[in-house]
């Protein structure tokens, strides 16, 4: 699902498990659940809906041990998506 546009869609019933979303629009979100599971590096995404951001934060964080749909996952690179995710609410 890289690139995938998703904008303003209703994710609710969707479980987004190892999913790539590399690039994907999940701006305008409002209805998303706990779509966004495990193994996904949700915060590769090129722009998100900053509720759905804050709710990924807290609920699905990098985890150093954890496995990725994108093996080329770091602490680092979650560090600066997140503060790039963050310049653009």
């Amino acid at each position: 699902m890289s690139k995938a546009n998703l904008k303003g869609a209703n994710v609710s019933y969707i479980r987004f498990y190892f999913i790539k979303l590399e690039d994907a629009d999940l701006s305008e979100i409002r209805s998303f659940g706990s779509s966004i599971r495990t193994g996904t590096a949700w915060w590769l995404v090129k722009k998100i809906e900053p509720e759905l951001l804050r709710y990924l934060e807290k609920e699905y964080p990098f985890k150093k041990r954890g496995q990725y749909a994108n093996a080329e996952v770091t602490e680092d690179t979650y560090r600066q998506r997140l503060a790039v995710l963050h310049q653009s609410e």
